[in-house]
């Protein structure tokens, strides 16, 4: 009976990596995203990161909404600290801290879709991609200059960051605990494995719809995935 049991948890052990190692380091590795950001709003997914490993970011499209006119936005990728001190606000105001992100591309044009740009993290710090459709603190964002609106935008993006590395790490991890014949131990952990694995693939491929109602008081939620 128990060696019945070391060959199921092998095999779905096995079956798990194979799953996982279907998958190449290239955009099909990537996270995709369809999403509205209302005027004066912003948009902002957390990041699974670690040092020294490049997170890919694709910028396909940003189109307009019920009519309006498709324009700039801007991209960064924050630490939560540089998170808070987003303001969408405008430039100049007192409530505002000063907005320093690790990396900045501003007013990305319609011209210059699709938009590809790696980012590798050099600390432990937790990273988010915002993508900014408001007229924040920084003199150099869209909508800071005359002229420059701020519509609803659609944006399709995409992001390759380390969520089936940590998948893959989490399998390989209980394969070598279950290898040792440690049936009970593994019992548990491989059903939280299979869990949080099928969460993750989960996350990868669904294509998700949020409108964020946008806030006039300049005070931001934080994130919510």
């Amino acid at each position: 009976m128990r060696q019945k049991n070391r060959l199921a948890i092998a095999a779905a052990i096995i079956l798990i990596l194979s799953f996982l190692q279907g998958v190449s380091a290239d955009r099909s590795d990537a996270t995709e995203h369809n999403k509205i950001i209302d005027e004066d709003g912003f948009e902002v997914n957390w990041l699974i990161t670690e040092i020294g490993e490049p997170v890919e970011i694709w910028i396909d499209s940003i189109s307009g909404v019920n009519g309006s006119e498709a324009h700039a936005i801007d991209v960064y990728i924050v630490t939560s600290d540089e998170y808070w001190d987003h303001f969408c606000g405008g430039e100049g105001n007192q409530f505002a801290d000063e907005f320093s992100p690790r990396y900045s591309k501003e007013k990305l044009q319609i011209s210059e879709l699709p938009f590809h740009f790696t980012y590798t993290p050099t600390s432990d710090d937790s990273l988010q991609l915002l993508l900014d459709n408001c007229n924040n603190q920084r003199e150099s964002d869209w909508g800071s200059e005359s002229g420059e609106s701020v519509d609803s935008v659609q944006v399709l993006y995409a992001i390759d960051d380390q969520t089936d590395e940590l998948a893959e790490g989490v399998a390989t991890g209980l394969l070598a605990i279950c290898g040792g014949g440690m049936i009970l131990v593994c019992g548990i952990p491989l059903l939280l494995a299979v869990i949080i694995i099928v969460l993750l693939r989960r996350r990868k491929q669904e294509v998700i719809v949020i409108h964020q109602q946008p806030n006039q008081q300049g005070y931001q939620m934080p994130p919510s995935n």
